[in-house]
């Protein structure tokens, strides 16, 4: 191995060889200060170049359009396999022993990843050198052990519960070997026995990094909440750590509200899905996998959170790459998914190493598949189940003088907020009317919130407007609201005002099972409810909310937990301390 460090290293080889995130995880720890690119980025090589093929087999394929390009290569012998290939084994290493002439001498390197294949090899190459790649120290730290079974392709992890499988293709084995030894089950050919022994000699724990730095990937949802509740876990994050130790916090986000990340200070990679581009979605899969694939390898990530319904599938393909196995992968999964929605996606808990579940104060009302337990596998993630998750706006809440200056608002009128999510104003003349019409026979005054994903109307003529993020720091206010019942909202009005709600649940396919949560809080004496399904619903209910309004109601009973953002950044930061504690 040369002591000088190339300046760029190319990873040559199939993406579902396990072998390229445990070759990736050993160029990462041999050479700290390389990043590491795909093979397919080799252009206008240098002699500082070092590329590593994964088999001889990979070398094969690319051998003539490299024989008079500079840089080191190296070659990595490996054993067939299946059990029973012996035959190719040896063909393939005759034609490498004649092709290898025909290199500068010094310019190619083989190695092999045991003793075992390094004495198969040298039988076959005519006393060409082979080393043995030693990953690093056989003395490991963990007590978890998983079974690798060949023929299911599966790892699997023995619990208290039975068995609990992992799909070892989706995952990155370095990621793997990071919390647990893998031994082998079963009849196992000499290529996985070695990439076992290899694995499990790799360093244990986190890398270690001059602070922690949280990844955050923000879909674009129909509305806010994935957004906010990410904030919420961030600025959680800040707060928990000691000074001198803050974390790094940066977002992978689609949301189009992208703007208020950063005014919140956390650096945003503005990114875009396949239908804001209009592109193929093979495309478009294919070209995000390379470019977080690319920016995973920039920095030494402790965590990647995502707070979706699934996880998608470029995700899981960058993870997998070469030199990006050291982030967790902390899936942020809230409840009261639609009784229609695919329990399947559960199964995504087991490419996880954390699931963290905000809890929600309508959690016995959920009649999806997140509203019992499931019996995916779990592989080696643990669900955690906070209170709650709710944004703290960071100047903190106004009182209602204080608001209404803020907002230009009358002083001494009845106000009642209407925010019925990003389709605020797209709410049909019809709803516009009805609320208004019910409103104005009381005496109450509406003001209506516009989301940052709304459009501005094009005539709002008569509408008391305001637009404001966070809208929870000026709720007081307000005599009364009325709401979509999304999580956020739902949380951040029954735990942080005392005035009548009234919820209007919004019943979309891609959304949380809304109206089962508005109905719960109705039951429980929380708020009230107007169910809108084709503006037909009872209007009378409008009628008894606004006139709880104008009295200044105060309901009764509402729940008053913690903040669950505290927690999960709790045990964000104690996970991320434990799994460093195992390499010191």
């Amino acid at each position: 191995m040369t002591a000088n460090l190339p300046e760029r290293i190319y990873v040559c080889g199939p993406q579902d060889d396990p072998c390229t995130g445990l070759l990736g995880a050993y160029l990462q720890n041999r050479f700290p200060d390389a990043i590491l690119h795909d093979f397919d980025e080799r252009s206008g090589a240098a002699g500082t170049d070092s590329a590593w093929f994964l088999s001889q087999h990979v070398f094969l394929a690319e051998a003539a359009s490299l024989i008079t390009q500079p840089g080191q290569i190296n070659i990595v012998i490996r054993q067939p396999d299946v059990l029973s290939d012996t035959d190719g084994f040896q063909n393939e290493l005759g034609v490498l022993n004649e092709l290898l002439r025909r290199f500068a001498k010094g310019q190619v390197s083989l190695w092999a990843l045991s003793d075992d294949t390094q004495k198969m090899a040298e039988g076959e190459l005519n006393g060409l050198a082979i080393e043995v790649l030693h990953s690093g120290s056989a003395d490991r730290q963990t007590e978890r052990t998983v079974r690798y079974i060949t023929d299911r392709d599966q790892f699997v992890v023995d619990t208290d519960r039975g068995e609990q499988p992992i799909p070892a293709k989706l995952v990155n084995w370095a990621r793997i070997a990071r919390h647990c030894l893998i031994e082998t089950a079963g009849m196992a050919s000499g290529d996985v026995l070695d990439l076992c022994t290899f694995a499990n000699g790799l360093p244990q724990g986190a890398l270690r990094a001059s602070r922690q730095h949280y990844l955050f990937i923000t879909p674009n949802g129909v509305g806010m909440g994935h957004l906010t509740r990410q904030l919420a876990i961030a600025d959680a994050l800040m707060s928990a750590a000691a000074d001198g130790a803050k974390p790094k916090i940066s977002f992978w986000c689609y949301s189009r509200a992208a703007g208020i990340i950063q005014a919140a200070g956390y650096p945003v990679i503005l990114r875009q899905t396949a239908q804001h581009l209009g592109a193929e979605s093979d495309d478009w899969e294919e070209w995000e996998t390379a470019s977080f694939t690319t920016f995973l390898r920039s920095d030494a990530f402790s965590a990647v959170l995502i707070d979706s319904s699934n996880i998608s599938p470029w995700l899981m393909n960058a993870l997998r790459s070469a030199g990006c196995h050291a982030p967790d992968l902390v899936w942020i999964r809230r409840g009261m998914w639609r009784p229609d929605v695919d329990p399947a996606k559960l199964a995504d808990t087991a490419l996880c190493n954390l699931v963290l579940i905000p809890g929600d104060l309508a959690g016995e009302a959920d009649q999806g598949p997140t509203g019992r337990p499931h019996d995916f596998s779990k592989g080696l993630a643990s669900e955690v189940v906070t209170a709650p998750v709710v944004f703290r706006p960071r100047n903190g809440v106004l009182d209602r003088s204080a608001a209404r200056r803020a907002l230009k608002l009358p002083r001494f009128r009845r106000l009642c907020l209407v925010s019925l999510g990003g389709d605020t104003l797209a709410a049909t003349d019809v709803m516009h009317k009805i609320l208004s019409d019910a409103a104005k026979a009381e005496k109450v005054d509406l003001v209506w919130a516009r989301s940052p994903l709304a459009a501005i109307p094009s005539d709002s003529d008569g509408v008391n407007i305001r637009s404001v993020y966070p809208m929870s720091r000026y709720v007081q206010a307000f005599d009364g609201i009325i709401s979509a019942a999304g999580y956020n909202s739902f949380h951040e009005l029954l735990l942080g005002v005392d005035c009548p709600v009234l919820f209007i649940p919004t019943a979309h396919a891609k959304m949380d099972d809304q109206p089962s949560r508005a109905q719960f809080a109705a039951s429980q004496g929380w708020s009230d409810i107007w169910e809108s399904d084709g503006l037909s619903a009872p209007r009378s209910n409008l009628r008894t909310f606004f006139a709880k309004v104008w009295d200044k109601a105060r309901p009764r009973g509402r729940p008053r937990v913690v903040n669950g953002a505290d927690a999960m950044a709790d045990v964000l930061l104690t996970h991320l301390r434990e799994k460093e504690s195992v390499d010191d």
